[in-house]
């Protein structure tokens, strides 16, 4: 198998119901994978997995609520690779100091960095042994653990939206694009 064929394996993309999301869940798709997405609304994983067509599958997950995501993992089993994008961290979480609204702040690290920490809990009792992760941290920045297969899905996608190239520096602690194109 060539290191870009993802041939049976299993690709979970949380946040996966659109923008960089759905793209991933595509690419995986493409290169064999069979995918489950993840994201806060029924009705908009059930569109998704429409869209995707066969191979694709789903459920509703609230990353703010710990139970939620352990009952996810619980039910999906094992898996290959976990790729984590959900959440929007909005215009207003970068204004100035001055004038930012904590409470909004507050609502997008429940979900941007919380939910984050609770997937990855509840995702490293289940995710293959050679698995690999990545996670759309912050606007712009990737952090990648684990990456071989999956980088080569996730830089196109983040590539054909619409915020690409990202808006700040990466990270120095993150892989450059270079390194990983």
């Amino acid at each position: 198998m060539s290191d870009a064929s993802l041939g049976g394996k299993t690709v979970v993309v949380i946040g996966g119901a659109s923008g960089v999301g759905f793209a991933v869940a595509e690419a995986a798709l493409a290169a064999g994978a069979e995918v489950v997405v993840g994201s806060s609304r029924a009705a908009n994983v059930e569109a998704a997995v429409a869209r995707l067509g066969a191979g694709a599958s789903g459920s509703a997950v609230d990353v703010t609520d710990e139970a939620s995501v352990a009952s996810f993992f619980e039910r999906l089993g094992r898996f290959d690779h976990l790729a984590f994008t959900a959440g929007d961290w909005g215009a207003s979480f970068f204004a100035p100091t001055r004038e930012l609204d904590l409470a909004a702040a507050r609502e997008g690290l429940d979900v941007r960095f919380w939910g984050a920490l609770a997937v990855a809990k509840h995702a490293c009792r289940s995710i293959a042994e050679d698995g690999c992760w990545i996670a759309e941290c912050i606007r712009g920045h990737v952090c990648l653990r684990r990456v071989r297969t999956v980088e080569r899905l996730t830089l196109p996608a983040y590539r054909r939206q619409p915020r690409w190239p990202p808006a700040r520096p990466w990270s120095p602690r993150c892989p450059s694009a270079s390194r990983l194109s």
